[in-house]
């Protein structure tokens, strides 16, 4: 899920109005212990999985869809896990005072009826006979829902503009928004991403609307009264938040064929008739995008097809429900390139939060900050089509050449500009905002939440943040393990959930070195380092000596941070080296031997540690804590191990 279109501006904003904005809490101390009053723990757990949910069909009757009301039946084909069950419990949104929920109407459990209570948003289904492990059963709930005043999560009913020109805009539209908890308001669910489940919608609709959900399309057929079914089939298992609809007059315009950089995949662009032909260029890389992805994950594209579809009234910029990515307006709207971001984020969830889905909301980083940070790795792969467009033809990407040590030398620093302009638009705002503490402010992944909405809006920020993080690593590891890793943490996790230690533990296997320190510090720990450092040049001994302090709050529960701070030397004659600082403590001094008095001095200019850097005192000689043209130093420099302490007395 992409964050809310409003927050595409906040480059705009002066940093200090944004830091005050997003550093302020959403709640009071909402990494508090413990209720005062209670001593309630307010940390989230996944819930119980006493069922393994193994299919649901789901049959919509959208009536005339005048009005914000649907009838279905929800069909499980369910087994119990563990042990022997007697109950089923469900979420499902109680109708509330403005007139939401769903109203159960009936409950079948092996063809008999079945005993239920429905209240504070549970279902709880007394089963006819006890249900024993792995026998598989099925359980058919007729509901009718309605969502009048759903303003983007759930479904949201969306009135058209009679006077309007545009046929789309003219006729009522339908989407769906799951994530994170928001499906229970109008599908009976278990709405947790600790389960996964094939699907299949049937959806009723008058003859001008088509409907589109996830997976590939059975068929569309006549149903009385002027109105078609439309048959949707998802036959590989994904989480219960990604189940989708989306009802409307849409043009679709094809963005695949045999002639595409994906040639075999269905990808359609569902769209407004009167945006069809502006948009179309806007989404001419997906094709593009796609075989990427899968040379660079090294793992096909998941689903059956990749449907991008531009609904009204969306609350984010983008929502990657499985094969099916529901979109803000105004991505159809703009210059060639202009959404190519959010594209390549939506996208890239197909494989990291669709195909591999965090297990609970305290993991969210691991769907937002790979889909972030596949922004980085299009915008270099894309700077290397652009290069070799030029230079040569563009050849198809496959798992060894989008890695850049494949690249010839000019190609490869035309893809690391890009990919750096990326990782420096994620940096600016967090090293901003982001002054927060324990225990004030939950860390990046922290199951201590007030509601399931605000991991995706907090100043730890799991987008930004965890694309810097996924960054440090690669440099840490070096591109190529790194790589590795990656692809061995999909190979492994294929169609299943993942927690934050999961990914780790791919790391650490195929590189031979321990970051449990590296993750509890940048992913399980609030903030970031600030840092100033002193520079003086001793001409007698030939020696260079850099202090470094950590000015962040440094307490019992926020330590100093464990870290090697690269820094760029550039010697009279135009050589160039590295220096390392290592430091764990508040405050470190290290003497460098040289040769003779530097020239330049740059403080990580790779951007290796996602923090602060201010040089308190300069040499004569420039020396920055950011260089004014960083792309000229950023060289290949060796990754380094974070216990590593090299060429320093």
């Amino acid at each position: 899920m992409n964050r809310p279109s409003s927050v595409r501006i906040f480059l705009c904003i002066p940093l200090l109005v944004l830091g005050l904005i997003l550093s302020s809490p959403v709640v009071a101390r909402p990494d508090d212990p413990a209720d005062p009053n209670s001593g309630k723990d307010p940390a989230h757990y996944p819930p119980d999985r006493h069922f393994d949910f193994r299919h649901l069909r789901l049959d919509l009757d959208l009536g005339d869809m005048t009005s914000p009301r649907l009838n279905a039946t929800a069909t499980y084909t369910l087994a119990a896990t563990g042990s022997t069950r007697s109950q089923v419990r469900l979420d499902a949104r109680s109708l509330d005072s403005l007139g939401n929920g769903i109203t159960i109407k009936s409950v079948k459990a092996k063809g008999r009826l079945a005993k239920f209570t429905h209240q504070n948003d549970r279902l709880l289904i007394d089963l006819p006979a006890a249900a024993k492990p792995d026998d598989n059963f099925q359980l058919a709930i007729a509901y009718q829902c309605d969502y009048p005043a759903n303003a983007g999560n759930g479904l949201t009913w969306s009135a058209g503009k009679p006077e309007s020109d545009d046929p789309s805009t003219r006729a009522v539209m339908i989407h769906s928004q799951g994530q994170p908890e928001e499906n229970r308001r109008w599908i009976p669910i278990h709405d947790f991403p600790n389960e996964r489940l094939t699907s299949e919608l049937l959806i009723t609709v008058p003859d001008l609307f088509k409907a589109c959900s996830n997976g590939r399309l059975v068929g569309v057929k006549p149903a009385s009264n002027g109105r078609k079914t439309w048959h949707w089939s998802q036959e590989r298992p994904h989480a219960p938040y990604l189940i989708m609809l989306a009802v409307g007059d849409f043009a679709q315009v094809d963005l695949g064929g045999p002639t595409s950089e994906r040639p075999g995949l269905p990808m359609t662009l569902w769209v407004n008739h009167k945006e069809a032909e502006q948009a179309t260029p806007i989404f001419a890389e997906t094709a593009a995008m796609v075989a990427f992805f899968e040379a660079y994950f090294d793992e096909p594209y998941p689903w059956a097809k990749y449907d991008q579809l531009v609904v009204r009234d969306f609350r984010w910029g983008g929502m990657e429900n499985t094969s099916a990515t529901t979109l803000y307006p105004s991505a159809s709207q703009g210059e060639p390139g202009s959404q190519d971001d959010l594209i390549a984020h939506e996208l890239a969830h197909q494989w990291t939060g669709d195909l591999l889905t965090c297990k609970s909301w305290e993991h969210t980083w691991l769907n937002e900050g790979w889909a972030s940070y596949s922004e980085a790795l299009w915008a270099e792969w894309d700077a290397v089509r652009d290069y070799r467009a030029q230079n040569g033809g563009i050849k198809a990407p496959t798992a060894d050449s989008v890695l850049p040590e494949t690249l010839d030398p000019e190609a490869r620093t035309e893809a690391r500009r890009a990919y750096q302009r990326v990782m420096l638009r994620f940096l600016g705002p967090q090293r901003a905002m982001n002054r927060t503490f324990a225990p004030d402010t939950p860390a990046m992944a922290s199951r201590i939440y007030p509601e399931p909405d605000y991991n995706f809006t907090k100043a730890n920020d799991v987008y930004g943040k965890g694309a810097l993080v996924l960054h440090m690593l690669r440099q840490r590891l070096g591109n190529e393990l790194f790589v590795k890793g990656v692809r061995l943490y999909i190979d492994r996790f294929r169609d299943r959930t993942v927690e934050t230690d999961d990914f780790r533990k791919c790391l650490e296997e195929v590189s031979g070195q321990s970051l449990e320190r590296f993750f509890d510090q940048w992913v399980r720990r609030p903030g970031l380092p600030e840092l100033e450092y002193d520079f003086a040049w001793d001409d007698a001994a030939k020696k260079l000596k850099v202090t470094a302090d950590q000015t962040q709050k440094i307490d019992n529960l926020n330590p100093a941070y464990a870290l090697v701070v690269p820094i760029y030397i550039k010697l009279p004659g135009g050589e160039g080296r590295y220096v390392y600082l290592d430091t764990d403590i508040r405050s470190r001094s290290i003497e460098f031997s040289l040769p003779a008095k530097p020239e330049e001095v740059s403080v990580d200019p790779n951007l290796t540690i996602a923090g602060s850097h201010r040089v308190r005192t300069p040499l004569a000689m420039n020396a920055r804590g950011i260089p004014s043209d960083i792309f000229d130093v950023f060289l290949n420099a060796p990754a380094r191990a974070q216990s590593t302490r090299v060429a320093a007395r």
